[in-house]
């Protein structure tokens, strides 16, 4: 019976059985009565959770206004005006004067159970705390323990050897651990007025550890040090003020900044001490965040974002947001992936391609600088490429040029002036029985296509100097080159397919163009299996999701509903899009290019965004000592928040971002 019912509450239910063993195990759980009742509860709210923990659920957005201006806190000016009526100010440490890079602690040890390659780590370091202070309640009826006592229990779990163990676990913290520049800004202004400034935290680390970490974030204005583990007292508890206050002096005044409602908050009042709340950065963020990622890239990716975001020293504009939340983890694991690809095919150039390809090669070149010498930035289209290769894509080209526009938006005249056909106009309207200024439609498209059938070789004349400086401007990139690698966003490949057809069928270069791309053409795209060819053939590779990967990606990216348009609008450069080669009277070659109907500010906004996230990231492993992959499945999870539905004022702002006439 009693295994009926656990399957039936717990067993059953994923997310129940997760929150279930997380309050079993916590030292600090819940009473088997409490924690039935909770697990009742979270029955009666199943079907919301199941939607909530929906892989393309994400997080909200902050529509038309910046996460950042959202986290509402005093300022450090006032926040340190507040604290200087007082004879001594604590703070505490974790969450409140240093932040982690990692959303929840338990990323410390997933990050430490990567350096030791130990599976199921984090599990058993919690369970050896545990264990560690439940021997020490046994004992002394105190729950304070230490690093060392909890590796006593961890290393004879393991079988790692207890100095190897400390050592990983530290490193980790060291390199997952960051200053709080608001904290920092707090406390330059009390240590300019010589305050009083000491540390109080519940903490198994020592004092000497605890400042060495402090003074490697950038902080050396705390005076004194007061951990848990050292003096078996706690905030928890309520004991370890008592203990503070006593040293410190009882006549004195005192105020205490913290994170934690009960332990920083609560028990400081209760001994006649002022408390400041903190809130925690990772609970102001997590509203915000996606949870479906991989452990550990998951909880860092979080950690990054909300420690910069909601720690309430800057507010950032909502195109840098745009950028730093959503663009930065794809930018680096895609660079990653680019990297992976040119090393394993030994290619020889790779050619980021315009516009989505400018803050690419920049972000390649600064994590592979041996590389700097491969990397090229081209100008290249799909309208230049159209008409340059128009008789080897003539159903790509027709359907691009003519049957696309046959929407009613565009008149015959735009039609043909996009197209620039070496046809007159008037021949042309006598040809589809249509004015200049007319709309065009379907009719008018498929009379147009026969017309321009009809007089194949006049149009390829043409388009000959368009072919003759496309093929001048590749020679000079492609000199000495034998392979070759186009870079672009997406989405189907076409851009590096057509690149190779030119450069070897018409321009005869001889230099193999392999294609990678961000995402493939997806289930609800209309021409999904027109380049499904050069997939299958491994001439082109999508990092996030194509028919035969990350297939639920695939099924879920829709571009009607505009999610090729939020990618692109994180890469796209502030340059126009090529319209096509032409030659000067000296016979050099003079691209020409669209304007662009985008704010160059507002896109060098969301670029430095971008560029912040991968240095902040970039730093992180580079101390870590190891590599982070980065999945595409990962690299897209940020953007179901922008993808859901119910962000219209979101979406309203992106529209304003997007060069959509010309994406």
């Amino acid at each position: 019976m009693k295994d009926r019912l656990y399957a039936f509450f717990i067993g059953n239910k994923p997310f129940i059985r997760e929150e279930y063993t997380k309050h079993r195990d916590s030292a600090y759980g819940f009473k088997k009565y409490v924690l039935f009742l909770y697990i009742i509860l979270l029955n009666m709210v199943y079907p919301f959770l199941l939607k909530k923990r929906n892989p393309f659920y994400g997080g909200k957005t902050c529509g038309g206004k910046s996460e950042s201006s959202a986290s509402k806190r005093m300022s450090p000016e006032d926040t340190a005006e507040k604290l200087l009526k007082y004879d001594v100010i604590s703070f505490d440490v974790f969450d409140t004067l240093i932040l982690r890079n990692v959303s929840e602690p338990g990323g410390v040890f997933d990050a430490a159970g990567i350096k030791l390659l130990y599976p199921g780590f984090r599990k058993i370091r919690v369970k050896s705390e545990k264990k560690a202070r439940e021997k020490k309640c046994n004992k002394s009826k105190c729950r304070e323990v230490t690093l060392s006592e909890i590796w006593d229990e961890a290393g004879s779990e393991t079988g790692i050897d207890k100095k190897t163990g400390i050592k990983a676990e530290w490193e980790c913290e060291k390199s997952l651990c960051t200053g709080n520049p608001y904290m920092k800004s707090v406390l330059k202004i009390l240590n300019k007025h010589k305050k009083r400034i000491i540390a109080v935290t519940d903490t198994y680390l020592p004092e000497k550890k605890v400042r060495e970490l402090l003074e490697v974030c950038g902080i050396k204005e705390i005076q004194e040090i007061y951990c848990s583990c050292e003096y078996d007292k706690s905030k928890a508890m309520g004991s370890l003020y008592a203990f503070v206050k006593e040293r410190e002096g009882k006549n004195l005044s005192f105020a205490h900044v913290g994170d934690n409602k009960k332990s920083d908050v609560k028990n400081a009042r209760s001994h006649g001490i002022k408390a400041v709340y903190y809130k925690n950065i990772n609970r102001a963020g997590s509203a915000y965040r996606t949870c479906d990622m991989t452990l550990f890239v998951g909880s860092l990716y979080r950690g990054i974002i909300n420690s910069r975001i909601h720690c309430g020293f800057d507010t950032f504009s909502w195109e840098y947001e745009y950028g730093f939340i959503y663009g930065g983890l794809f930018a680096v694991g895609y660079c990653k992936f680019i990297k992976k690809f040119v090393s394993l095919n030994n290619i020889q150039k790779i050619l980021f391609l315009s516009r989505d390809g400018a803050l690419l090669k920049k972000l390649y070149e600064r994590m592979y600088p041996e590389d700097k010498k491969k990397t090229e930035y081209v100008y290249w289209s799909r309208l230049a490429a159209l008409k340059i290769c128009r008789e080897y894509f003539k159903d790509e080209y027709y359907g691009r040029m003519i049957f696309h526009k046959a929407s009613g938006k565009y008149t015959l005249r735009e039609v043909l002036g996009t197209m620039e056909l070496p046809l007159g106009l008037k021949e042309t309207e006598k040809a589809v029985n249509a004015c200049g200024e007319s709309v065009f439609n379907r009719e008018t498209g498929k009379k147009l296509k026969c017309f321009i059938e009809e007089n194949g070789e006049k149009v390829r004349e043409g388009y000959r100097e368009q072919r003759e400086a496309g093929k001048i401007y590749y020679k000079k990139i492609l000199e000495n080159c034998s392979s070759a690698a186009a870079v672009d966003i997406g989405w189907a490949g076409s851009g590096a397919a057509m690149l190779d057809a030119a450069v070897n069928r018409i321009w005869n270069l001889n230099c193999d163009i392999m294609g990678i791309i961000g995402g493939a053409v997806s289930f609800n795209s209309p021409d999904r299996d027109s380049w499904e060819c050069y997939l299958q053939t491994g001439k082109v590779i999508s990092y996030m999701f194509s028919r035969g990967k990350n297939r639920d990606l695939w099924l879920f990216h829709n571009p009607s509903r505009g999610h090729n348009l939020y990618f692109e609008s994180l890469f796209s450069d502030a340059s126009g899009s090529l319209i096509g080669f032409y030659l000067d009277k000296n016979g050099q070659v003079m691209p020409r290019f669209k304007e662009n109907s985008v704010n160059p500010e507002k896109i060098n906004e969301v670029h430095k965004g971008i560029l912040d996230f991968a240095e902040i990231f970039l730093s992180i492993e580079k101390s870590l000592g190891f590599e982070i992959k980065i999945c595409g499945r990962d690299a897209y999870a940020p953007m179901f928040a922008v993808c859901r539905s119910r962000n219209k004022k979101f979406k309203k702002k992106l529209r304003e971002l997007a060069d959509c006439e010309n994406l």
